[in-house]
């Protein structure tokens, strides 16, 4: 983020400013975040009508929706977008495997190895197997805050077409959000690992029945873990979210939705498999328009029921 002036607020002269605008790169404050977190008063008031809310919410319109509204638009940038969020992790994800087998080639050469066998052959050896463990460890954990930082800029870009705007490729650079949306999965995953520890500890004490046991907990941990889906929009909408705060946003905008949450991720597996059957390179504007979708979906939670 740019410097900020040590001046107020050009919209609030009582308010000092403390961010930027996101489309015009004026300066904003606190009271101007209240009303959108990522636009000045006057940008906000600029933005495309959104017509869909929690009462009116029909996942099939909202489809097509998304189709006319942002990937008409915007499919092209977004597209190239899905295609960096995918290129970049696999490639790192390449390297943490191919790495550590050039190394084992390298050391089992014929200069090298034979030297180091007049010492402790088998303890060179444990080193190199544990040395290899941390490496691809580390890898990993790379590979999955680069793929969560991309993911997240994607579910920005696509806000941002929603919005009636132009998205902009910086969005997929935003390390701090990828770490904390990282962090909020990391958690998540923690909490559903033990409870499912839990359940499994305590089915097995009803032997053969213990097993529809694990289905039925494994079901219920599924719906209640399904709004945490759409985390990555809720860091698009306010990246100043926690990773705790983003988890019980998604858990309270998801109640009562979770079917609708389900059905969006059911459409989606088609549309993704249309991509990779059209050739393979169709898969990045498929997931252009799932996450446009789901961005619409998180619009859509977002909003009350309109009074009648």
């Amino acid at each position: 983020m740019s410097e900020l002036p040590d001046s107020p607020c050009p919209f609030h002269a009582q308010m000092p400013a403390t961010d930027i605008c996101q489309r015009c790169g004026g300066f904003t404050c606190l009271q101007c975040q209240q009303h959108h977190p990522r636009f000045c008063s006057t940008c906000a008031g600029h933005q495309a009508p959104f017509l869909f809310n929690r009462g009116n919410l029909n996942v099939v319109d909202l489809l097509f929706a998304a189709w006319n509204q942002v990937f008409k638009k915007h499919g092209a940038e977004l597209s190239v977008a899905a295609f960096f969020a995918t290129l970049a992790p696999g490639v790192l994800l390449y390297g943490a495997f191919v790495l550590p087998a050039l190394l084992g080639a390298t050391l089992s050469g014929p200069g090298i190895l034979p030297a180091l066998r007049a010492g402790n052959t088998a303890a060179l050896g444990l080193g190199m197997f544990f040395g290899v463990l941390v490496f691809v460890f580390l890898a990993l954990v790379v590979v999955t805050l680069v793929a969560t930082c991309f993911q997240c800029g994607l579910a920005e870009m696509t806000h941002v077409a929603w919005n009636g705007q132009r998205p902009a490729f910086g969005a997929l650079f935003n390390f701090k959000v990828g770490l904390k949306a990282a962090l909020a999965g990391f958690l998540l995953s923690f909490v559903a690992m033990v409870l499912w520890v839990l359940v499994s500890v305590l089915a097995a004490a009803f032997g053969s029945a213990g097993d529809f046991l694990r289905l039925g907990a494994l079901m219920a941990l599924y719906a209640w873990i399904l709004p945490a889906s759409l985390l990555f929009h809720a860091f698009a909408e306010n990246p100043r979210l926690s990773a705790v705060e983003a988890i019980f946003l998604c858990m309270k905008r998801g109640q009562g939705f979770r079917l609708k949450i389900f059905l969006v991720q059911l459409l989606s597996l088609p549309l993704l498999l249309l991509g990779v059957l059209a050739f393979g390179f169709g898969l990045f504007p498929a997931m252009a328009l799932v996450f446009a979708h789901q961005a619409g979906l998180w619009k859509a939670l977002a909003e009350q029921a309109s009074p009648q």
